[in-house]
Parts: structure tokens; sequence; C-alpha cells
């Protein structure tokens, strides 16, 4: 039977088609089962296909690893956990590559003229001369899927840049006062707090806790939980640093 131009080019794009789609299907298809599959289709859609493959891969792997362990749980239990794995790591690995789950590209934080400018959490401040960049937005979901840490070395010490995107305790400046302790990220308590206003209505508590640490939390306009803090020797400079804040 001969075919007609329609169908012949029909069938070239349904080949073409296949072509593509099988060989993906396959490779995300074996491990996944499904519901992953949508994800790493929907997920960080605005970055470059090679990096989501990439992604893909690193993240199976990694999830391969963790199915190794001995994991005493029944199936649907197990189940949960693969595609929490799946959507965390694939998650961290986009951000590492410089992109969020939505696909929108992430600049990284800077220091120029003295001023310290973090994109993604939407702040900046004044900061020391010889102030370095040594940690940015850095996400491990093995120790806070929610966590993005970001470190500056100043003269007077380290200052730590403690990003939550979202955080269901935190939602308004009275659950950081009632809630500081559930938020530090060292092994110290909160033995000292005090809630501050600064320009544009921005409500900061000051926190000092007993393994010489303190600093400032707050929430910014975005739902960010920002909180900045170090070592008690670094204290004037964490005061002069939330004194020039602003927002993004």
């Amino acid at each position: 039977m001969k075919l007609t131009s329609r169908k012949r080019k029909t069938l070239y794009a349904l080949t073409i088609i296949a072509i593509i789609v099988l060989p993906l299907y396959g490779f995300f298809g074996h491990t996944v089962k499904g519901q992953s599959l949508v994800m790493y289709t929907a997920l960080g859609w605005g970055a470059p296909v090679s990096t989501r493959v990439s992604c893909a891969t690193q993240t199976n792997k990694l999830v391969d690893e963790k199915f190794l362990l001995p994991l005493d749980f029944d199936k649907v239990s197990k189940n949960a956990l693969r595609e929490f794995w799946h959507f965390s790591y694939y998650k961290e690995c986009l951000f590492h590559a410089g992109y969020t789950s939505g696909g929108d590209s992430v600049p990284a934080s800077t220091i120029e003229d003295r001023k310290y400018t973090n994109h993604f959490a939407g702040i900046e401040f004044t900061v020391p001369d010889n102030t370095a960049l040594v940690a940015d937005n850095i996400l491990d979901v093995d120790y806070d899927s929610r966590l993005y840490r970001s470190e500056i070395s100043t003269d007077s010490g380290t200052i730590f840049i403690s990003t939550y995107n979202e955080h269901n305790d935190f939602i308004t400046h009275d659950d950081v006062m009632n809630k500081l302790e559930h938020l530090s990220t060292t092994d110290g308590n909160v033995i000292e707090k005090e809630s501050l206003m600064f320009e544009d209505n921005l409500k900061v508590a000051r926190m000092a806790q007993d393994d010489d640490m303190s600093g400032f939390v707050f929430i910014t306009p975005e739902s960010h939980v920002i909180h900045l803090f170090g070592p008690s020797s670094s204290g004037q400079t964490l005061s002069a640093m939330i004194s020039t804040l602003k927002l993004r």
C-alpha cells in the first residue's frame, strides 16, 4: 500500500517521538515507577535538559544506595520514603547546579564594595573590610531539606546565614519569639531573647545561647526565615550588619 504524503509525515513524527521518549522512559522508569517520572518531568522545567538528566541520574543512584541499607518499614512506608528521597535529592542537585525546583536560575551571592548580597534569601547588608564569602546557600537534604546555609568570614569570626525557604512553625514574628529554641542549627540552648523593630516595620528577634553563639532571626516578606548568627566575639559585627539590613 502506498503511503500518502500526510501519512508519511505522521509516521516520521511518531518515529522521532518514540526514539526520544522510549529511552527516557526506560531510563527514568526502571526505578521511579510513574509518580517520580512525573516529578522529573515537572520539576526544574527551566533548567537545561542535560542538567535535569544528570540530576535524575545522580538521584536514582543515591536513592538506590539508600535502599541497600536495612530499612525496617512496610511496603507503603518504603514507597513513601522512596518518593521523598527522589524529590529531595533531585531538588538538591538542581539547586547546586544553579536552579530552583521551579526551574528559576539562582544567582550567586556576592560581596562588593563592603556589601553582602544574598539574592536567594533576598537580603543585603554592609560588612567589614576583609570579609570573604566561605559558603553560599548550601543545601543538604539529609540534614534539613528546608535549610540553605551560608558563611562569611570576618576579622571577628565566622558569621553564619541560615535561610529556611519554608518553615511551617515560623509564620509570624510571634512564632519566632515563642519557638526560637526549635530553630537553632547549633547545640546551644536559648538563654536570652529580645524583640526589636527596624526600618520598614521589620521585626527582628535578638537571641543568645549558652554555647557562646548569638544573633538575629527575622522573616522576610517572601516568608523566608533568616537566622544570622556567630560567636560572641562577633557581637559588634553582627549588630552593625543587622543595622544596615535591607530586604531585596
